[in-house]
């Protein structure tokens, strides 16, 4: 027993030295909160000397979010609940570092078993908190992108919400966006605002593409290539900006910029955390955007895939189209333009050809941009956009056709070529515009406009492919119409050449047999009296077989096909052919014909058969015109013929003008009446050859033959040669 007293004396005599060596953190603390004694453990736990940490309280070392925890644990014990507690609470350490300690604390009671003092015992773990957060942290970030990479059937958007929404509630944040940058660095596309930026924010028509030069703060990340924190948004920051009207404040800012293969890729913005943004809170984002950018890139690398599977199927199906032979050259446009359509989710647009003569833009199709949004219609009319006298095309539609470049604008308001929209069209979102090349030459365009999302490079180059294909078909279809014509003239000269033969043929058979009418008339006239009745039949006699000898040799005339020229100084006798083969049939169908041949024309040089078969053809288009029944003038049926100088373009012409006061042509007839094989004559008594033959010939002497008509009223088809005075013989030999 005596021995065991000893010990516990040594024992107690020792204690004050095991409370200073401990290498545990312990301290005395009395009921106030202050602290009479403290180890060296403890002060070097919390970077203090022991004389330093004497003159401070428990109040002074504890964390404020961990004040009132400590304070109730306390109170606890001092009411009897409990001799002892445990707690996990944060400590301030001299350099304002926070730390975590496991704090064991246990009551001494005085004789009176009153409370005395507390004794507490402090273990560092800082290290031990830190792995927790981070396993916390790695399986938070674990989660959300195993979300992330399970949205199989999300586009990249989606997927961008989803990141967004995702780094906002690691974060704590409030507000964030997230976004991509160009491959030069210099231009955001911020892909998602988070929803509540979207609610809160009173900015309506928020910026999707940023350039980074007037970007604010969050471009400090872009600019250093470093992630740049501000935990207080009210101080003088550097390229701050400012917040525009109706934005939401800002307290915090912190923004991560996701560089891969030394590229800076994209940019997540976070804002307006609660507390401090930290570390922990970059090292966060940046492992989890790195990840996250992977599983986006791999979902583009699928959608590029898709995307050229559906490019691939859409060029094979119209190659299908382009090499058949029933479609026209409208049917082939309208198939590109949906082709066009559904790669860019655009909702409008044109594809069109460039007219060779006039080198107007003429639209094949053009999506109904009409009804309540849109008053501008087609009703099936020609629809040509204009060349000014320059040879260039106005506004930002014809952008491309005079750069030879295809481009977009997703703002086309603000393109320097952008020249408004008519009044009542369809409003213009994004625009972009290819043209239609083959062999460097300029044939036509496909434009389009308001697609579902903002244009790319790559829409660009995919509507390139089509507009290759769209060439090729519209070649064809001029080489197709080149050969149609070649085919109509080798039909048509192949008929004259049979006509010249069967015309000399009839000739000689009719000739022979007229010219002894005339002559034995001629003989009995001149032994007959005049002002007998005799006298007067044999005069009549003669007269008429005058005329039939007269028409058999106009018909030899037109028959005799000539590639020769010759210069023509009486039109008045060239019209002579085309009305004495025509005489027949103006006469038994009751028209009045009348002829006006100015005075004094200059001469032309032309070939004179093919000039009276296009007076023939006119006449005789007239003459069909004035049959039609049921016209209010059908009594009164009339053909003007005219033929007087006029200058155009400062050029001297001898124009001939056929105008009837028939039924008139609709605009939409007009405008195919110099189409081959189109006619409006029924079947079996035209071929729809005239009108176009016509064209052709006109245009081989440097002329031109155009059509006035006002349905209801008259008709007129004029065309003019160049006179001699003009031109020389070497521009006419050419």
């Amino acid at each position: 027993m005596k021995d065991r007293n000893f010990i516990c004396r040594e024992i107690e005599k020792e204690i004050p030295l095991i409370f200073e060596l401990s290498p545990i953190g312990m301290v005395i603390g009395d009921q106030k909160g202050g602290l009479p004694k403290a180890n060296k453990a403890f002060a070097d736990f919390l970077g203090y000397t022991i004389e330093e940490l004497l003159a401070m309280s428990f109040h002074d070392i504890t964390h404020p979010d961990d004040l009132q925890e400590s304070a109730e644990a306390y109170s606890r014990m001092l009411a009897g609940q409990s001799e002892h507690y445990q707690l996990e609470k944060r400590y301030l350490h001299r350099s304002g570092k926070v730390l975590w300690g496991l704090l064991d604390v246990s009551l001494v009671r005085d004789a009176q078993n009153k409370p005395s003092y507390t004794i507490g015992q402090i273990r560092d773990i800082t290290d031990r908190k830190r792995i927790e957060k981070e396993q916390v942290l790695l399986n938070k970030r674990l989660k959300a992108l195993w979300s992330i990479a399970s949205m199989h059937d999300a586009d990249i958007k989606m997927i961008c919400d989803a990141i967004l929404d995702e780094i906002v509630d690691m974060t704590g944040s409030k507000y964030g966006f997230y976004g991509f940058l160009d491959d030069a660095e210099d231009v955001m596309h911020i892909f998602s605002w988070s929803k509540t930026a979207m609610t809160e924010c009173a900015i309506h028509d928020k910026l999707l593409i940023f350039p980074i030069a007037k970007s604010g703060v969050w471009g400090n990340a872009v600019r250093t290539r470093q992630p740049f924190l501000a935990n207080d948004y009210s101080v003088e920051l550097a390229n701050k900006t400012g917040l525009p009207n109706g934005h939401v404040s800002l307290t915090r800012v912190l923004a991560i910029p996701i560089i891969l293969s030394g590229r800076i890729v994209a940019v997540a913005a976070v804002a307006n955390k609660k507390s401090n943004y930290d570390n922990d809170d970059i090292l966060q984002l940046t492992s989890f955007l790195t990840s996250a950018h992977a599983v986006i890139d791999r979902r583009r690398i699928d959608r590029d895939l898709q995307h050229e599977l559906k490019i691939n199927q859409i060029l094979s199906d119209l190659g299908r189209h382009l090499i058949s032979p029933d479609l026209s050259i409208r049917e082939v446009a309208q198939f590109v333009l949906r082709a066009a359509q559904s790669i860019t989710g655009s909702a409008h647009g044109y594809v069109s050809e460039l007219d060779r003569e006039t080198r107007e833009n003429v639209g094949h199709t053009l999506t109904a941009m009409y009804g309540e949004a849109c008053r501008v219609r087609d009703d099936q009319q020609r629809i040509a956009f204009p060349v000014s006298g320059d040879g260039s095309y106005a506004k930002l539609w014809g952008h491309s056709l005079n750069t030879g470049e295809g481009f977009f604008s997703n703002q086309p308001e603000t393109h320097p070529k952008s020249g408004g929209i008519p009044e009542g069209h369809v409003p213009i979102s994004c625009f972009l515009s290819m043209p239609v090349k083959y062999a460097d030459e300029i044939i036509g365009q496909i434009a389009l406009a308001n697609p579902t999302r903002d244009y790319t490079e790559k829409d660009l180059g995919d509507i390139q492919r089509l507009a290759d294909l769209y060439a090729l078909a519209v070649i064809r279809h001029r080489t197709e119409s080149e050969r149609i014509e070649l085919a109509s003239q080798a039909i048509k000269s192949a008929q004259m050449t049979t006509l010249g033969e069967l015309s000399a043929g009839i000739a000689h058979e009719i000739n022979n047999p007229i010219n002894g009418v005339i002559n034995y008339a001629q003989i009995v006239l001149n032994s007959s009296s005049k002002g007998s009745r005799e006298y007067d039949y044999l005069q009549r006699i003669i007269h008429e077989g005058d005329r039939i000898a007269k028409i058999v040799r106009n018909l030899l005339s037109y028959a005799r096909q000539s590639d020769s020229y010759e210069t023509v100084n009486d039109f008045r006798q060239m019209i002579q052919t085309p009305l004495s083969l025509l005489h027949k049939k103006i006469e038994d169908e009751h028209i009045d014909v009348s002829l006006t041949v100015e005075d004094n024309l200059p001469p032309a040089r032309c070939n004179v058969q093919q000039i009276e078969q296009v007076l023939i053809n006119l006449i005789d288009n007239s003459c069909h015109a004035l049959r039609k029944k049921g016209h209010k003038y059908q009594f009164l049926r009339r053909i003007d013929i005219e033929i007087k100088k006029c200058v155009s373009n400062e050029e001297t012409m001898v124009r001939f003008s056929v105008r009837d006061n028939g039924p008139g042509i609709p605009k939409e007839v007009q405008e195919k009446a110099f189409n081959a094989f189109y006619t409006t004559k029924p079947a079996g008594e035209g071929t729809g050859l005239g009108l176009s033959i016509a064209k052709q010939v006109i245009e081989s002497h440097c002329g031109r033959i155009l059509i006035d008509s006002q349905p209801g009223e008259y008709t007129s088809v004029s065309f003019g040669l160049p006179a001699l005075t003009s031109r020389t013989d070497t521009e006419f030999a050419n």
